[in-house]
């Protein structure tokens, strides 16, 4: 028996394994009686049921042509089964389902690579999107002002160092943050100082070699208090002793040594100038201003404070070096400082001439256990446009107040002229706890260190509070 042109179709398109011998086909069925056979079928049933019955699992992405022209067509052929049978000819049924299966293939084959790409972008964008999802989740609600990121190789290194009690350098006492540098001062008279890749850099070893007449290793004491200077290589340490030394942190050698300054341990120091070696120190009692002047570094200690008044409890310095032409005028006449009590704060000039400004009495309500912290910079005043030259204003945290305090100068202000600035205190900010520590962030932005280990950020243009973050964790 000769084979028509749908047999010859239907045998080609059929899958290898089930193919059926052309003899074998020849004796089972005639084509007429499959056809009947599967529109009876198609006819009885509904049209979910034959849908459901021709579904194909694609657990495997890759498409084979055959079944998909043959799903299709079967699609096709269920919803419109009555409507053929009832209307055409076997042989018009016939040609139907031969279009039908001769339509090209409407789905795309996709290589075992495509589909293994396709995966691993899924794979990374997942987890970029759970990072996201995390980092939020910590951050909770922060506008991304400030991060807290602990330095590791460091804090293994010290951790290591308080292991050796007698031979090692001692345990951190002090720190101060450097454009290049992080110098850390320990309870054996050493200065550890990093690059902020946290490479140790130098050991700035004690000093007893400039102690006259002593052999005694670590004479000095703890390191109390340091300081470096942003617009230099200066770093500045005092002791337990009294002593001050002035150090070259690029070539880690000893510049100059004060030993008369201070009859007791120095509490703090700060540079006034980024570009000369003036330095403000404070012990428990007074408070001296050094000038370390010339390469010679001939040393001149003014006294400017008795501690009549009471021990000194915070100090702060206005910043020489804003980077405003507008405001060179100013800091090339004035040296101002903060200095705070228990009881008041101090607004004291240095330069042109050692002289109290101003005092600020503490704000009611706060108790002893309360302690006061002082910021000074230059800030961008709300209103203001970028041609006015920023105002200097001191922030003091007191209790669960952060104050803030304006200096005013005249316009093109001259000393000889305009005499010596004004002050005027604006509105405080209330805080939901004791404030331990301030500092300014940049023009407008002071960051304060609650009692509750919470880090606030606050925006002094708006009067909004940024960000709070939470550094409980790390123990301070």
């Amino acid at each position: 028996m000769e084979l028509s042109e749908v047999d010859k179709l239907l045998a080609e398109d059929s899958d290898g394994d089930d193919m059926l011998d052309v003899n074998e086909l020849e004796a089972t069925l005639t084509l007429e009686e499959i056809l009947n056979e599967d529109m009876e079928q198609a006819a009885s049933l509904p049209p979910s049921t034959v849908a459901g019955a021709v579904a194909v699992p694609m657990e495997n992405p890759l498409l084979h042509r055959t079944s998909s022209r043959a799903r299709l067509s079967i699609q096709k052929l269920s919803a419109s089964a009555s409507a053929i049978v009832a209307s055409k000819a076997p042989l018009d049924v016939a040609k139907a389902l031969e279009e039908l299966l001769l339509e090209p293939p409407r789905e795309m084959l996709v290589s075992p690579l495509a589909v293994k790409r396709r995966m691993r972008s899924n794979q990374h964008y997942s987890s970029a999107q759970q990072r996201k999802k995390d980092k939020a989740h910590h951050q909770g609600a922060s506008a991304g002002v400030v991060k807290v990121e602990p330095m590791q190789i460091i804090s293994k290194q010290l951790v290591k160092n308080a292991e050796f009690r007698d031979n090692g350098p001692g345990s951190p006492t002090v720190v101060a943050i450097h454009p290049k540098f992080i110098a850390i001062g320990t309870s054996k008279s050493l200065v550890l100082v990093f690059d902020h890749f946290q490479n140790i850099r130098h050991v700035l070893r004690n000093t007893a070699s400039f102690h006259e007449g002593s052999s005694e290793p670590y004479s000095d004491g703890p390191v109390t208090a340091i300081d470096v200077s942003p617009g230099s290589d200066f770093l500045v340490c005092g002791y337990h002793s009294g002593r001050i030394v002035l150090w070259d942190m690029l070539k880690g050698t000893a510049l100059k040594v004060v030993s008369d300054a201070h009859e007791c341990p120095v509490v703090s120091l700060l540079f006034l100038k980024d570009q000369k070696p003036c330095i403000l120190s404070v012990d428990a009692k007074y408070v001296n201003f050094s000038k370390m002047m010339g390469y010679v570094y001939v040393v001149d200690v003014d006294p400017i404070y008795d501690g009549s008044a009471g021990k000194i409890l915070s100090v702060a310095i206005l910043a020489q070096s804003a980077g405003h032409m507008k405001i060179a005028h100013i800091t090339e006449v004035y040296s101002i400082a903060a200095i705070s009590t228990d009881k008041v704060t101090f607004l004291v000039a240095i330069e042109p001439e050692v002289k109290v400004l101003h005092r600020w009495f503490k704000p009611e309500g706060v108790t002893v256990d309360n302690l006061p912290s002082l910021g000074f910079a230059w800030v961008a005043l709300p209103g203001s446009s970028r041609h006015d030259p920023p105002t200097p204003i001191l922030a003091r945290g007191w209790g669960r107040h952060i104050q803030f305090l304006e200096v005013l100068f005249c316009p093109r202000h001259v000393h000889a002229k305009d005499g010596w600035p004004t002050f005027a205190e604006t509105s405080p900010v209330d805080t939901t706890a004791d404030v331990v520590a301030t500092q300014w962030l940049g023009d407008h932005v002071i960051m304060y260190l609650n009692f509750h280990d919470e880090l606030c950020v606050y925006d002094t243009m708006s009067r909004q509070e940024l960000e709070t973050i939470d550094v409980s964790s790390m123990g301070l």
